[in-house]
């Protein structure tokens, strides 16, 4: 059994933020370090051998990664930070807020009341229709990053086969299709929890003595293995894992995202 248990909190000063010009300058913009954004989060990682025997032996890992963000500073001039390309549409806007977290998506809301239920318009023209707050998009919606991250594989053995298979778990986090969205962005956000069957392989390796008989190989080994089977579980109606960008300013962000592949494939392997 192994067992590794790390926690860990960091703080990143001094941001490279880019401000308007003072009056005066012969620029329009101005660049200054500031602010201070924390990380904190654990990590763990456990291995155990539930089974050993001569033909037998089942081997399974678990990953396991959790991280909180928040801002502790900005810059003195700014109340918050519009980042990512902000010309790209406006149903939504990635904003770092102090107080807030990398990752969290603005839009436009409903207007609920105390216990959570919409409000509707008494009158006007849209009399009937939901209540909606936040337009310029200053109502925060969601954040894009999960709770925890799991990973979980399994390996069993026996004589000459290897049968593995790898569990993906994203529990948390919310994703905006704007591959929907046409009015309200609190309608379009999604869930991105989801449970996947990420891989599965079986191998079989040929016995020594086969191979000591060719005179020719030492080692002999084929593979069937195939990656991104299905979802076991998932609310969005489509891969969370179709985003915009793996980079911090649109993540958390679908636009017309193609499905995602399933590859299935063999491996042959020789040791001469």
């Amino acid at each position: 059994l192994g067992f590794n248990l790390t926690y860990y909190r960091t703080n990143t000063h001094n941001q490279f933020f880019k401000l308007p010009a003072l009056a005066g300058d012969m620029y329009a913009y101005r660049y200054v370090n500031a602010g201070d954004i924390q990380n904190r989060g654990w990590e763990l990682t456990v291995d155990a051998t539930p089974v050993l025997t001569p033909d037998f032996t089942w081997k399974t890992s678990l990953n396991f990664s959790s991280n909180r963000n928040k801002i502790k500073e900005l810059h003195e001039e700014l109340k918050e930070l519009v980042y990512g390309p902000s010309s790209f549409s406006s149903s939504y806007a990635m904003k770092l807020v102090k107080g807030g977290s990398i990752g969290d998506i603005y839009g436009k809301a409903f207007v609920r009341d105390a216990e959570g239920n919409i409000v509707y318009q008494t009158e006007g023209d849209h009399k009937g229709l939901p209540a909606v707050e936040g337009e310029g998009n200053t109502i925060k919606v969601g954040n894009a990053n999960p709770r925890f991250i799991m990973g979980w594989n399994h390996t069993f053995s026996y004589k000459g086969f290897s049968l593995y298979f790898l569990l993906d778990w994203r529990y948390g986090g919310k994703i905006l299709s704007q591959t929907q969205a046409a009015g309200v962005t609190e309608y379009y956000m999604y869930d991105a929890t989801n449970l996947r069957l990420r891989e599965v392989s079986l191998n079989y390796t040929f016995p020594k003595k086969w191979m000591q008989k060719t005179k020719v190989l030492k080692d002999l080994q084929l593979a069937f293995v195939a990656r991104n089977l299905c979802f076991l579980y998932k609310k969005a109606p489509f891969d969370p894992d179709l985003v915009l960008s793996t980079g911090n300013d649109n993540q958390g962000i679908e636009v017309f995202g193609m499905p995602t592949t399933r590859s299935l494939g063999f491996t042959v392997k020789c040791e001469f």
